[in-house]
């Protein structure tokens, strides 16, 4: 990350599950380079809601609403792991599975959330 921002690159952090945790610490652990854009995806994390780092311009997060979700296995999965849902210090959250049009969406399905961030990325 440090190479492409010293090369002008714009940075882009994308992460699901514990990996959303982890693209929010790199963030925080590096705050001297500017992050164009994070976005997590059905974040999860034992130790609880991080805000939003001071160098993010822009975070999205995607999530799956347990209150309506089914008990998959990757669902229960995320659960036990401890899901962040809606956060108040993103920019913007979408939860994927709401009514009433709540076709089969779960933690597992990190493909189809990073398709609705996808033409964001692009543009940047």
């Amino acid at each position: 990350m440090k190479e492409w921002h010293a090369a002008g690159q714009k940075i882009v952090l994308v992460g699901h599950s514990w990996g959303g945790d982890r693209v929010i610490l790199l963030a925080q652990e590096n705050p001297d380079i500017p992050i164009e854009l994070l976005v997590t995806l059905d974040l999860v994390s034992r130790k609880g809601k991080s805000p939003k780092p001071a160098n993010v311009k822009h975070w999205d997060n995607i999530y799956i609403d347990y209150s309506i979700a089914d008990r998959s296995s990757a669902n229960m999965i995320a659960r036990t792991g401890g899901p962040w849902e809606n956060c108040s210090g993103a920019d913007y959250n979408h939860a994927l599975n709401t009514l009433p049009d709540m076709s089969y969406t779960g933690h597992a399905n990190a493909d189809r959330m990073f398709d609705m961030e996808w033409p964001k990325v692009e543009k940047i």
